[in-house]
């Protein structure tokens, strides 16, 4: 379908990053998908987080002498496992679906390359820890805005000519969509830096503030 259109095939090329090499494109596009709901899962589980508190759930929790930040710590390392595993079903499915398509890529280059895509995430769970610690109540929101701005700024920037600022507020300028182009490890580590430091400011500024209930 793809193929028919040759206004089609050059914005799925731009969005890629793999030009006019269709088979490339389509598989490389997966991973902007895979990214995409990887983001989607963090935001959800940080949602949940700002629920269990206020609903109370959290503070019947932790009057039992349950620290804060063994509480918080372990929602999200849960959060973080959960994405990694979701993220190497989605390279496998992509390898599976490449190579019935008789499209043939290294499984390292779709599999392993492709947990470039965990970048984004973990710097959300990270915003997501900080933006919790300060105002719960406004954490999931900023998080699905930023999905949803990233999502808008990807799909339209492949069609229209942006200034380069406005395209670095997306989240999914942090990932390499392989295997049209090859994984960025040294971005991925300061971009999941970034979120590193962003959370723990926010499980410090979480012990000290007051639990919110609704």
């Amino acid at each position: 379908a793809l193929a028919d259109s040759d206004s089609l095939t050059k914005a799925v090329g731009n969005l890629s990053g793999a030009g006019g090499a269709l088979n490339v494109a389509f598989v490389s596009l997966s991973g902007f998908f895979t990214a995409l709901l990887l983001m989607i899962v963090v935001a959800s589980g940080i949602n949940r987080l700002r629920e269990d508190e206020l609903k109370g759930y959290a503070e019947n929790f932790l009057v039992t002498g349950y620290s804060r930040t063994s509480w918080v710590v372990q929602r999200i390392s849960l959060l973080l496992i959960s994405t990694t595993v979701i993220c190497l079903v989605a390279n496998l499915v992509c390898l599976a679906t490449a190579r019935f398509q008789h499209i043939t890529f290294s499984a390292s280059q779709l599999v392993f390359g492709g947990f470039n895509y965990l970048a984004p995430a973990i710097l959300m769970a990270g915003v997501g820890v900080l933006l919790y610690g300060l105002k719960p109540r406004l954490s999931s929101v900023v998080l699905y805005a930023w999905i949803a701005w990233s999502f808008i700024i990807e799909m339209v920037g492949s069609v229209v000519t942006f200034k380069p600022y406005m395209l670095h507020t997306s989240l999914l300028r942090n990932i390499s969509l392989v295997p049209a182009a090859q994984p960025d490890w040294k971005l991925f580590i300061i971009v999941s830096g970034i979120g590193l430091i962003a959370g723990v400011l926010g499980l410090v500024l979480f012990t000290y503030r007051d639990l919110q209930t609704e």
